[in-house]
């Protein structure tokens, strides 16, 4: 690493931080992309999902491992955008509404558990594969001639070891 911190150290100073603006990040994306009158309809769901985001982020830079941040804090919240719509309902807004000719649920459309499968099993994966450090097996160091040692990082007035 370049800047020589404590990798853990540099990541839970970034826990602290990010938090913050995943939890406004709902608020600002659906702002962008329909304005005022989504939030307004939206904004429950919106604090459910950046919330859920921030403090699952929180808690796995700080206290897990800062390679299944990203991981925990996306499973985290797409459960809780899936628990919280089963208990709450935007109001019904007729510009929105889909018309469809067709049956609302074919009888081949997959079951809630197919669909969320490949998803748990990637994270599933991904998280192990982090934590056991399964994925540095074969890892190879490779030197870059060109880079190696000659690159100067003026920010921290030493040259870079490109490996």
């Amino acid at each position: 690493m370049v800047t020589h911190l404590p990798t853990n150290a540099l990541a839970a100073m970034m826990g602290n931080q990010l938090p913050i603006l995943a939890f406004l990040l709902p608020l600002y994306v659906m702002f962008i992309y329909g304005g005022r009158r989504f939030v307004r309809a939206l904004w429950p769901l919106l604090l459910a999902v950046g919330g859920s985001f921030a403090i699952t982020q929180f808690l796995a830079a700080n206290y897990i491992n800062y390679g299944v941040v990203d991981v925990l804090s996306s499973v985290d919240s797409l459960i809780v955008t899936v628990m919280f719509l089963r208990v709450w309902r935007p109001k019904y807004d007729p510009e929105f509404a889909i018309v469809s000719k067709e049956p609302s649920r074919p009888a081949d459309t997959p079951s809630a558990f197919n669909i969320w499968l490949p998803w748990v099993l990637l994270s599933v994966i991904v998280t192990v594969l982090t934590l056991s450090d399964l994925s540095r097996i074969g890892e190879i160091n490779v030197f870059w001639p060109a880079l190696h040692n000659t690159v100067f990082i003026t920010i921290y007035e030493q040259i870079y070891t490109a490996v």
